[in-house]
């Protein structure tokens, strides 16, 4: 199967779940944070081709880190929206700290798997450092920024808007991390982060009709199916602090 097909399916795999999230309830997408984070940077490392582009493999599941916290900034406040770097940041940190210190464990019996931790972990504290700061910065920016438009245009934030928001998230995410990340490397730094900023755009549209979907089935006022967070209207979101 070519690689194309194989990412397309990914592509899809992560807006199916969330689209499953978003309907669940806020809940859910605060668990798919997690989720997201855990899978993002344990393959992070592999780079792969694509339409003869080289992109990182977790460019699709970055995208929807962003796209969860503007639909809990516009449906739930920004207090909800918060928890998510909570989410973000503990699950990362245990991941590192328990994958850390299992692979450090003398183990004999399975050496291939040894190799495996090795090569995932070695390098995970730097990646968890810039990770936490770049996606910390850059989610805050989006759900801070999304609150002003929200006040500005009566509590509602046009799906344009909403877009080009997160699309200048995932570019400070990325200029960030990889700042961090790639230090000191002999790496053209504005080459790597237009490429894979380009990829991370094609990724985000492919993903708006899912979003906009989200969008009209919760102006229906028929979703989500668990509200153990009351769904506020915007106007009312916008002041939840």
């Amino acid at each position: 199967m070519s690689p194309e097909i194989l990412y397309l399916s990914l592509i899809c795999a992560c807006y199916l779940s969330l689209f499953l999230a978003a309907i669940v309830g806020a809940e859910a997408m605060l668990v798919m944070i997690a989720i997201i984070t855990i899978t993002g940077n344990v393959i992070v490392g592999k780079i792969v081709t694509v339409i003869g582009f080289q992109m990182a493999s977790s460019a699709c599941l970055a995208v929807c880190l962003f796209w969860i916290g503007s639909l809990l900034t516009q449906y739930y406040g920004i207090r909800v929206a918060r928890r998510a770097l909570w989410y973000n940041f503990a699950s990362l940190t245990f991941l590192t700290a328990i994958g850390y210190m299992t692979m450090k464990l003398p183990g004999s019996v399975t050496p291939r798997m040894d190799d495996a931790l090795l090569t995932i972990f070695t390098f995970m504290p730097s990646v968890m450092v810039g990770a936490l700061l770049s996606f910390g910065a850059s989610y805050m920016f989006t759900i801070f920024v999304q609150r002003k438009i929200q006040k500005k245009h009566g509590g509602e934030i046009h799906w344009t808007m909403q877009t080009g928001l997160v699309a200048a998230a995932n570019l400070l995410d990325l200029t960030i991390f990889c700042s961090i990340a790639y230090f000191g490397q002999d790496v053209n730094f504005i080459e790597l982060i237009l490429t894979t900023w380009s990829m991370r755009l094609v990724v985000m549209l492919m993903g708006l009709p899912v979003i906009l979907l989200i969008r009209r089935l919760y102006k229906g006022d028929r979703f989500p199916l668990v509200k153990h967070f009351e769904v506020q209207p915007p106007s009312k979101a916008n002041d939840t602090v």
